[in-house]
């Protein structure tokens, strides 16, 4: 657990000193808590994630591969991943190599995106704990690079340049198909949904959400391919306690901010978070298509931040202690879960490789 506490608790003393001197050095928990957490992913045993082995046979697999039957091998959809493994053994690299090599690919971008966008250092790393996958940066690599393929492209989402931006999904989805659903980021950030919205918006989300596995299995015949083949099913997952969440951030992004302070920026965050709720819905029948909200999730640390900012004149008192208990309940339950052993992806307790 203690390698858990320093990524924590690192970032926040650091914050504690700032506030000493009357300065804010989000800047400085932001590059903490992500260096830490590279330092984390690469440094980590096979017994960290419950994908991992799989990924630590599949890459010695990969290092006795020619170049040329590396297409034989892989799936042509995600060859990129592949092709990453191939690089790095040929280049002499071993297992605990890559898993540096994709932690820099997966983390920089967020230390990047999270540098420049958050206010509120602490309380976005409290979020990013619980409702941004962190847990899959330990599992599920393919998807980790893929998510940082999409950190990059939110970049070109906010400057309009489709180009760069189509690029980067294409990429992203060569690392794992499911990023190819992050074509919608584009239009979705540039949509205007403001409150007035709302009485159309909240009838709607309350159908969809009702007639979920209806609209899911019409779904399924448009897509229902092997290239979506684990997509294909219907099953109650019970996965409702992060719909109540997110449905709590959309109630708070909408009612505290002054209507008069709002800017592109928090609309497309905003209406994100919408996106995320939707998907939601249909996580509840269908646990792998929670893979695809990881997306959307990465940005929710971004937006609730900025609420603070946006907020009424006579908000601020409120806000502030929102924040504080959004901060002192998603660290608790971070290292909860970690006690409890509720670990679905097994990151308790953090083992490095020379154990």
């Amino acid at each position: 657990m203690l390698p858990y506490l320093l990524l924590v608790f690192i970032p926040i003393i650091i914050y504690l000193i700032g506030l000493s001197k009357g300065k804010k050095y989000n800047k400085a928990c932001i590059i903490a808590f992500f260096s830490i957490l590279i330092i984390l992913l690469a440094f980590r045993s096979i017994e960290i994630g419950t994908d991992s082995k799989a990924y630590f046979i599949t890459f010695n697999k990969i290092s006795n591969l020619q170049f040329g039957n590396l297409l034989h091998f892989s799936e042509k959809e995600e060859f990129l991943f592949y092709f990453l493994n191939k690089i790095v053994s040929y280049i002499g690299g071993d297992f605990q190599f890559f898993l540096l090599v994709c932690a820099l690919i997966s983390i920089l971008p967020l230390l990047f995106l999270y540098k420049k966008e958050v206010n509120n250092s602490v309380l976005s790393i409290s979020l990013f704990l619980i409702v941004a996958p962190f847990s899959i940066y330990f599992s599920g690599i393919r998807q980790s690079l893929a998510l940082g393929v999409v950190a990059i492209a939110f970049k070109f989402i906010k400057e309009k340049k489709i180009i760069p931006f189509l690029l980067l999904i294409l990429m992203a989805s060569y690392f794992h198909k499911s990023a190819i659903f992050c074509l919608i980021l584009y239009p979705l950030y540039h949509v205007k949904i403001t409150n007035r919205w709302l009485i159309f918006i909240i009838p709607i989300m309350t159908c969809v959400f009702l007639f979920r596995e209806q609209i899911f299995s019409l779904i399924l015949q448009f897509i229902s391919t092997n290239f979506y083949e684990s997509y294909n099913y219907i099953k109650p997952t019970g996965a409702f306690s992060i719909l109540i969440l997110l449905s709590a951030f959309a109630v708070y992004s909408y009612l505290l901010p002054d209507k008069s302070k709002l800017d592109n920026d928090f609309i497309g965050l905003r209406n994100f978070l919408l996106m995320a709720i939707c998907i939601q819905f249909f996580a509840s029948i269908n646990s792998q298509i929670m893979r695809i909200n990881y997306y959307l999730l990465l940005f929710v640390p971004l937006l609730i931040p900025k609420v603070k900012e946006k907020s009424k004149n006579g908000n601020f008192k409120l806000v502030n202690l929102i924040e504080f208990i959004m901060i002192v309940f998603f660290i608790s339950s971070f290292f909860y879960k970690g006690f409890i052993d509720d670990d679905v992806l097994n990151i308790f307790p953090y083992i490095p490789f020379w154990w």
